[in-house]
């Protein structure tokens, strides 16, 4: 997130000073990468940590392929978060013959998560209030430029009429 946000509220009704437009997009751009799930095979390949660190201990895993599945398909975490949950799962075991499930595996990294979607949140809302009134409102009994175009043309139409603002 850009470093002069940091100590920016929401509730503000102005941006720091050299905030930018382009800036934002610049940052939520990076904000929305770290949000993005796990590939599969680094979330193959931290599975098999978990359930090598299992095996170690003889805690059975009868059907590991079915396993990652059921994780595959419940723990939606970036890459980095998931390695992290993995190695707190490890250090912090307190299942004793079982594995973590799935949620508790998640919560390992839950206060990260919920910090990225509140950076995330933080820069959109500075985006809104960094566009000029007058790009966006309309006057009393006009009718919105986009009215009856197909999405993409009205993405195109924003696009470049904002593409000047700051």
């Amino acid at each position: 997130m850009l470093a002069s946000l940091e100590s920016w509220e929401a509730w503000e009704t102005t941006l720091p000073a050299g905030i930018s437009h382009a800036m934002l997009n610049g940052a939520l751009e990076a904000a929305r990468s770290r949000m993005v799930r796990c590939p599969v095979k680094i979330f193959a390949a931290l599975m098999d940590k978990l359930l090598g660190f299992a095996q170690t201990f003889s805690i059975r895993v009868p059907d590991p392929a079915a396993l990652i599945e059921i994780y595959r398909s419940r723990v939606d975490l970036p890459a980095d978060l998931m390695a992290l949950a993995v190695d707190r799962a490890i250090g912090e075991w307190k299942w004793g013959n079982r594995l973590p499930l799935p949620a508790e595996l998640t919560g390992f990294a839950a206060a990260e998560m919920i910090e990225r979607a509140r950076d995330l949140r933080k820069i959109k809302t500075a985006q809104r209030k960094a566009l000029s009134p007058s790009a966006l409102k309309l006057t009393t009994g006009q009718r919105s430029p986009t009215m009856g175009m197909t999405e993409a043309e009205s993405k195109a139409y924003w696009a470049e009429r904002l593409a000047g603002t700051t």
